[in-house]
C-alpha cells in the first residue's frame, strides 16, 4: 500500500509529460507532490522513510495555472490548522513542478527549433517534440 501511495504524484507527472511530449492539446498541464506532518514538522514529497513512519500526508494534483486542485488525497485525520499548513506546502511543490516542467518543455523546443534552423538536413518543424527527438536520434545512429 505504501508503494502505491508514493507513486501516485510520479505517475501523475509522468501522464502530463507523455501528454505534452506527444502533442496532445491540453488547457492546462496537471502536477501532483505529496507533503506530509512528521515530528511537529511538515515535509515535501516524502521518501521511503518518513512515508513509513506512520506520519499522515497529502497528495494534491492540481492544474497550476488554472489555480484549482484537481486532486486531494489524505490518509489520516489531521487538525485543520495543521492540514492547511500541509496543502499549502504541496500545493507550491505542484506549482513548482509545473515551473520545472514548462521551462524544460521551453528548453527542449527552442533546442529542436534552433537545430532544425542551423542544420538543413533536419526536416522542419512539424509533428512533435518526439518525432524531432527520434529523427535526431536515428541520424546520429546513422553517423557512427
Amino acid at each position: 500500500m505504501l508503494l502505491y501511495l508514493r507513486t501516485r504524484s510520479a505517475c501523475i507527472n509522468a501522464a502530463t509529460l507523455a501528454l505534452a511530449d506527444a502533442g496532445i492539446p491540453m488547457r492546462d498541464i496537471v502536477t501532483s507532490c505529496c507533503a506530509g506532518y512528521l515530528c511537529s514538522t511538515p515535509l515535501l514529497d516524502l521518501n521511503y522513510v518518513e512515508d513509513s513512519a506512520g506520519g499522515p500526508d497529502v497528495t494534491v494534483g492540481m492544474l497550476v495555472r488554472m489555480d484549482k486542485v484537481t486532486l486531494l488525497q489524505m490518509d489520516a485525520k489531521l487538525p485543520i490548522e495543521i492540514f492547511e499548513n500541509v496543502m499549502q506546502l504541496a500545493i507550491e511543490g505542484c506549482k513548482a513542478i509545473g515551473q520545472y516542467i514548462r521551462e524544460v518543455r521551453k528548453v527542449f523546443f527552442f533546442s529542436c527549433f534552433f537545430l532544425c534552423l542551423f542544420e538543413p538536413s533536419l526536416p522542419k518543424l512539424s509533428g512533435t517534440f518526439r518525432e524531432h527527438k527520434e529523427t535526431r536520434v536515428h541520424e546520429r545512429q546513422l553517423e557512427y
